[in-house]
């Protein structure tokens, strides 16, 4: 039987749980911002009109696409870390399955190395007798 990896996974679930809370929270209050500018954008826009109008349109559109991109981007985040930790812990179950079969494989070895040996000197003693 193969030497297992006697090695840890290296990974902070603390810090990964933060991370992942620090995205979520910083999508929750971008999601939050773009409503409140949202209704203040509009009115704002109401008291603006032609050419002034229509350009505060157009950047409060483009800002609200970045700022839409900014909450996507910080929840495929979170996820990201979430899945790493995920993967993390099950890495880490699999090496400590992998190292007890391991050791019950060597003790299981000992013992029958053992009561081979003891089988060997049986016989050598009943052919001295």
């Amino acid at each position: 039987m193969r030497r297992p990896n006697y090695e840890d996974v290296r990974w902070d679930h603390g810090a990964a749980d933060a991370a992942m809370g620090a995205c979520e929270r910083c999508a929750a209050e971008l999601d939050r911002t773009l409503g409140d500018t949202g209704h203040a954008a509009a009115q704002a826009r109401a008291q603006w009109q032609g050419n002034h109008q229509d350009r505060f349109a157009q950047e409060r559109q483009a800002l609200n696409g970045h700022g839409r991109a900014l909450v996507i981007a910080c929840r495929a985040a979170a996820r990201a870390i979430a899945t790493a930790s995920q993967q993390a812990y099950e890495e880490q179950a699999r090496r400590l399955r992998e190292r007890a079969a391991y050791e019950q494989w060597q003790r299981e070895e000992r013992e029958r190395e053992a009561r081979e040996e003891e089988e060997r000197r049986e016989r050598a003693r009943q052919q001295r007798v």
